[in-house]
């Protein structure tokens, strides 16, 4: 990784100790500010964020622009981060699964997190306080601050580890720790190989806004969270699994757009074989699980137009409702468990 130029005044241990001061300010300060405020008081926790960021970078006397580094963004780039992002985001649906199904209670946790945070917001200001500002304040503390401690270790790999740990833990929860360790790895990453921490922010942005979406478009006050505690997650688990076998292609062919020259051909050949693993692994959860039938017997409905329909009653049999039993079995179990995972997600994927 590229080093800063008087790296000197950067030690891996002032990283571990600025962490643990952040933890200690987040856990006291934070809190008592987001318990007394609500979602004012998350606000301010995220701009002290930023604020100590920036005065320990001031204090060390390090430069700004090498700390949080800004290059042009390039249509690789982008592609490469699209990639990444995409195999963070179904890797953590596997995570969430397995906590899941090993501590219940977490999804309970995280309907009560999604109360607090989409509980009284609009669509806008959702998205201001959710999606943007965590995206630039967390960014400038972790991949931002901290990681420039670690920036003399010479191997990447390591680098990368502590910084998921580190963001796994700031979030506290253990529902939300794997999934956001897995995000804030993605993240070390990129920042490692591109320094450049602009793609960084967008990526989290674009995180973020995405589980934003998805409550608003659900509904801020329907999360299916609590529900899905009392469900039984092993054939969630199982097909998370299979289709998951995408995620080893999707962080090879990030890391190659990402970085090409570094790409080694074993490493699809490694990928196929994890894919091969997950997708039976995912195959035997689900056998052994079980096919719940209240994973099965749901419908959806929709409206048609007069023109639509005599095609829909050939399927409906003129009752104007479209039952999942006309799908595949495997489609409409899929569609099911997707939806499942979408009312999660929206709760725990939102650092």
């Amino acid at each position: 990784m590229q080093k800063l130029s008087n790296q000197e005044k950067l030690r891996p241990w002032m990283g571990v100790a600025l962490f643990i001061f952040i933890m200690a300010v987040f856990l006291t300060l934070g809190q008592y500010m987001q318990v007394k405020w609500g979602m004012t008081g998350l606000v301010f926790t995220e701009l002290m964020f930023l604020a100590i960021a920036v005065i320990f970078s001031l204090i060390r006397g390090v430069s700004l622009k090498e700390v949080f580094p800004v290059k042009k963004i390039t249509l690789r780039d982008l592609f490469g981060c699209a990639a990444l992002h995409a195999g963070g985001f179904l890797l953590s649906y596997i995570s969430i699964a397995l906590v899941g199904i090993i501590y219940p209670k977490s999804l309970k946790i995280a309907d009560s997190l999604n109360d607090f945070m989409f509980g009284n917001l609009t669509f806008i200001p959702a998205l201001l306080i959710i999606g943007l500002l965590p995206a630039i304040c967390e960014e400038a503390i972790h991949r931002g601050a901290i990681l420039s401690c670690f920036r003399s270790i010479k191997k990447d790999w390591i680098i990368v580890l502590i910084m998921a740990i580190f963001f796994g833990v700031n979030h506290i929860y253990i529902i939300k720790f794997f999934s956001t360790a897995i995000l804030g790895g993605v993240l070390a990453y990129v920042l490692v190989k591109k320094n450049n921490i602009l793609l960084t922010m967008l990526m989290h942005f674009t995180n973020n806004a995405l589980s934003v979406i998805v409550t608003y478009r659900q509904g801020a006050e329907s999360s299916d969270a609590a529900s899905i505690a009392d469900m039984n997650l092993v054939p969630v688990l199982g097909v998370y699994m299979i289709i998951g076998c995408v995620v080893p292609f999707l962080f090879v062919v990030g890391s190659l757009l990402l970085k090409p020259e570094e790409h080694k051909k074993k490493r699809f050949a490694i990928a196929a074989i994890v894919s091969v693993i997950m997708v039976i692994s995912g195959a035997m959860i689900l056998i052994k699980g079980g096919l719940s039938a209240q994973h099965l017997n749901s419908t959806v409905s929709y409206e048609v137009t007069a023109e639509e329909k005599e095609i829909v009653d050939i399927f409906t049999g003129g009752r104007g409702r479209w039952n999942c039993r006309f799908l595949p079995f495997f489609l409409r179990f899929n569609i099911l468990i997707m939806m499942y995972g979408f009312g999660i997600l929206n709760v725990v994927y939102c650092p």
